[in-house]
Order: structure tokens, then sequence, then C-alpha cells
């Protein structure tokens, strides 16, 4: 014990006092107090015994129909195309939103946008001291206001627009997620040290030449990491959203929900942990192939050329196969709506 006092600073860690961790601990209890007299809260399903005895009855309904859902051949069939509905309206509003979020994050970044790295006090945070600076701060309020509305309340807003459909959910979520990775691309370019990028700089090259050759390079994996974790969640909001006019299996699981067919919920249900299991472990792997660098120390050096080669671009590979399948898929599904539309319209007149 004196060997471990005795070692330089350790005096100042022996007289600390957990004073923070009970400020913390109050700070918890208040919050959790504020939030019981905030809402009316109604415990009568827990506490009356005549609703806790039809809440448990229904409960016992729902967990029965997953002993036997709905396998009929129609109804997989259908459950089929919902899932391949809500996955392309996710990747459809992903691949939307990583667009207009990268040029959005070109704007709203300092680095990209000012290029004053070397400012300080007053001038980097004043909004005004330049017309670039205006269009950051410009940039910085509209990612702010799309990734504060939550994305079914997008759905509920174009709803009323465009009407009910998985073009909906796709639009939703891509304007939420464009304001997420806008935010998040914006702050990860900024958070790149700037002596790393500084020989670009220094040879006369422009704010958008050392945002290629410098700051995006640097901050290429975690980029592409944040964005395959924000692609599994528009997945799984997907099937949230179609509750409220998204489409796919959302739509389909509050239809059915509405008529009391637990046999066919619990088969929806089965078909969304499917989807979102799967894309879950097609991320994971993707995630691993691009993280996998072979200049690691702990790199495993016993493959061939062809081996390294491939593990480099298998990931990317997958990657873009499912894109390019989804977005085939996507733009069928909207053809095929745009076509009723147009059937519609002249069955009308």
């Amino acid at each position: 014990m004196s060997s471990v006092l005795a070692l330089p600073g350790a005096d100042r860690y022996a007289r600390r006092r957990p004073w923070g961790h009970f400020v913390g601990l109050v700070v918890i209890a208040l919050l959790v107090l504020a939030s019981f007299t905030a809402a009316d809260w109604d415990f009568t399903a827990l506490i009356d015994p005549e609703e806790r005895a039809r809440a448990l009855g229904r409960m016992g309904e729902w967990l029965a129909a997953f002993g036997s859902p709905d396998f009929s051949r129609e109804f997989l069939a259908r459950s089929w195309g919902l899932t391949l509905e809500t996955l392309s309206a996710a990747v459809l509003g992903t691949a939307l939103a990583v667009v207009f979020g990268f040029a959005l994050a070109m704007a709203s970044s300092r680095a990209v946008a000012v290029g004053e790295e070397h400012a300080t006090g007053w001038r980097r945070s004043f909004m005004l001291r330049s017309p670039s600076a205006l269009l950051c701060s410009a940039a910085r309020l509209v990612q702010d206001v799309l990734r504060a509305v939550p994305d079914f309340v997008w759905a509920i807003i174009l709803v009323a627009l465009i009407g009910l459909g998985p073009l909906t959910g796709a639009l939703a979520l891509a304007l939420n997620i464009t304001g997420i990775l806008a935010k998040v691309y914006s702050e990860l370019w900024d958070s790149v040290d700037e002596q790393r990028y500084e020989q670009v700089r220094a040879s006369g090259a422009g704010r958008i030449k050392v945002f290629f050759y410098g700051i995006q390079p640097l901050a290429a994996r975690a980029v592409q990491s944040f964005t395959l974790m924000r692609a599994e969640c528009a997945i799984r909001n997907a099937a949230v959203i179609g509750a409220v006019g998204g489409g796919g299996l959302g739509a389909e699981i509050w239809y059915q929900i509405r008529f009391g067919a637990w046999d066919k919920v619990s088969t929806l249900i089965l078909f969304t942990l499917a989807l979102t299991l799967t894309a879950d472990l097609a991320s994971n792997y993707i995630r691993r192939q691009l993280r996998s660098d072979p200049n690691h120390p702990r790199a495993v050096k016993a493959h061939s050329v062809f081996a390294d080669l491939s593990r480099a671009w298998i990931g990317s590979g997958f990657a873009v196969l499912i894109v390019v399948l989804l977005m085939i898929i996507a733009l069928t599904i909207l053809i095929d709506r745009i076509s009723r539309w147009l059937q519609l319209s002249r069955v009308s007149r």
C-alpha cells in the first residue's frame, strides 16, 4: 500500500472524495422523480385484478399465436414481398441520405467550407466573419432541423403530400438520416488533426482538394462504419414508419393488429426479425472486411496475394451488389406505383 501511495501524483487521488458520484445519483433520482410527476401514469392494468386478468389474457393470446403462425403459401408470398418493400425503402432512403448528407456535411464542416484551421477566439465562432462561415452556419442549421424531426413525423407529413406507400417511408428516412449523417460526417472531418494534412495544404491545394486528398481519407473508416450503422437503423425504422403510412411490413402489422389476426402478426414479426438479423450480420461482415488492415502488426501474414486482395474487396463488392439489387427492386416498385397512379388518373377522367 505504501508503495502505491509513493507513486507520483498518488496523493492527489487519495485525497479525492466520491462527492461527484453522490451528486450524480441525486441528479438521476430527481430526473426519475420528475418523470413520474410530469406524466399522468395509469397503473390500472397492474393494480386492478380484473384489468390485470384481461391484460394477461390478451398477452396469452398473442404469445399463443407465435405457436401457430400463418404459414400459408399466399401469406408467405405476401410477407416476402412486404419484406423486400421494407428493405428497398430503407436502402433507397439510406442511399439518398448518403448523397445529400455528404454534400450537406461538406458545407457544414469548418475544415472544408471555411478552412480557418488556425483561427482562434471569436473569429472561429462568429458566423458573419465571412460568406463561407455564414454558409457553414446555415448548413448546420439545416442539418439540425432535419435530424431534430423524427423519421415517423416526416412520414406523417409526407403522407399528406404524396400519399401512402414505400416511397413515403424512403423519403422520410432520407430526410432524417441526411441530418444525422451530415452532423456526424462534419464532426469527423473537423476532428481530424490539422497537422496530418498540413503537407497537402502547404502544396498550394484548395479547400476541396485538401478535403479529398487529406481530410476524407483520414476519416474514411469512421465514416464507413457509421454509415453502415445508420443503414442497420434504417432497416429497423422502416418497419416502424410503415405503421404511419410508409408501407411495407409495418403497415401490414398495424393492419392485422386492428383485426386481431395474431397468427398473421406473428408471421410478420418473424419476417421483421429475420430481416433485421440478416442486415446486422451482413453489416458486421462488411465492417470486418473493411477494418482488416494487412499492415497491422497482429495481422496474419500467411496469406497469398490473392487472399489479401479478396479480403480487401469482398466487403465492398458485397455491399455494392446489395445496393444495386435493392435499387432495382425500389425502381421497379416506384415504376409500378406510377403506372397505377396513371391508370387511376385516366379512369377518373
